[in-house]
């Protein structure tokens, strides 16, 4: 046997010297040239790997049942040619991760932007410009239709309309107001920039000057006689200023709601923070009894205190007509042309 020692590239069969090579070319009985990778059945090179492809005799040994092959487990190996490739499991995205994915729905992908400028038909660049030009919108005038989106124009359209039903319910109740005269001085309301009174149990039209003024004369008349309507004399316990007109029962009732919820939330002059019978209306007082601690007092009902006089349910109600007028006053406009009128 020769000395020479046996090259090591030509038993992985990669040796580029051939006869030339100074190592002995020989394979040896005790080399294992067999391919690892084949014996579990994973080998990525195929036909094209240098190590020898050859089956393992199985072996006859009757004990322990050996484990299942590797390559029956990890089928889907990294080291497999047809496996798919390698995802991050941070990058995976649970199933059913969201409810549009659980209906089948397509994932969300945002629209162009519209053009800013060819919303109101002024962009230079015309066709060359970076941005989506939109399309007219019949109501509005506006180029703001998106024309990839009908849902986008569906809720365009929806908003203009409702925009232009509330343009139209205003007008109607500007035209309306302007037909009314007050009862007392005879001017046009409207017309004078004056606001109306309105009375709670009566449809007799009084601005809110000439209505407050008729039911100040508590020194003049009895109390019973000024705060009924210098017309019909039904009483009514306040008024509510408001700058169109309303008549309707409906609308009163909506109008009046909206006055005792602003009341509400101012404190009462005359409650007195952890006493009981300071105020004339008790429980029934439209405005807010709270103690310094935030705390609520229990309220006795009206009439259950006789300390105070008569004549403090007139200033009361006086001071109720004129909350409104001052710093607190409520703008009423957007709220009764939108669920009013």
């Amino acid at each position: 046997m020769s000395s020479r020692p046996i090259c090591r590239y030509f038993i992985s069969g990669q040796c580029r010297y051939g006869n030339e090579c100074t190592f002995l070319h020989e394979r040896s009985n005790d080399t294992p040239n067999v391919c690892r990778f084949n014996e579990r059945g994973t080998c990525q090179y195929g036909t094209a790997c240098r190590y020898d492809h050859v089956k393992t005799k199985k072996s006859n040994k009757t004990g322990v049942r050996a484990p299942p092959p590797i390559a029956s487990i990890v089928t889907n190996s990294c080291l497999n040619a047809n496996a798919p490739s390698f995802v991050p499991s941070w990058l995976k995205k649970p199933e059913g991760s969201s409810y549009a994915e659980a209906a089948g729905a397509a994932p969300f992908i945002p629209l162009p932007t519209l053009c800013p400028y060819n919303e109101l038909g002024n962009c230079a660049k015309g066709n060359d410009c970076e941005y989506i030009h939109g399309l007219l919108c019949d109501l509005c005038k506006c180029k703001v239709l998106h024309p990839l989106s009908v849902e986008q124009q569906s809720l365009h359209i929806a908003q203009c309309t409702a925009k232009h039903e509330l343009q139209m319910k205003m007008a109607f109740a500007e035209q309306r107001s302007k037909e009314k005269s007050c009862g007392i001085c005879m001017e046009n309301v409207f017309e004078k920039n004056l606001r109306f009174g309105i009375l709670e149990n009566c449809k007799h039209c009084f601005c809110v000057e000439c209505i407050r003024e008729w039911r100040g004369k508590g020194n003049e008349f009895d109390t019973k006689t000024v705060r009924s309507c210098p017309e019909c004399r039904q009483h009514s316990d306040f008024v509510v200023p408001c700058i169109i007109w309303i008549e309707e029962k409906e609308e009163k009732e909506l109008l009046f709601t909206m006055y005792r919820e602003n009341a509400k939330k101012k404190k009462c002059k005359y409650y007195v923070p952890y006493s009981v019978g300071d105020c004339p209306f008790g429980n029934k007082c439209f405005y807010l009894h709270e103690n310094p601690d935030g705390t609520r007092p229990i309220d006795y009902r009206p009439g259950e205190n006789r300390r105070r006089e008569p004549e403090l349910l007139s200033a009361y109600f006086e001071a109720l007509e004129l909350e409104v007028n001052g710093d607190g006053e409520i703008d009423y406009i957007n709220f009764l042309i939108s669920n009013i009128i």
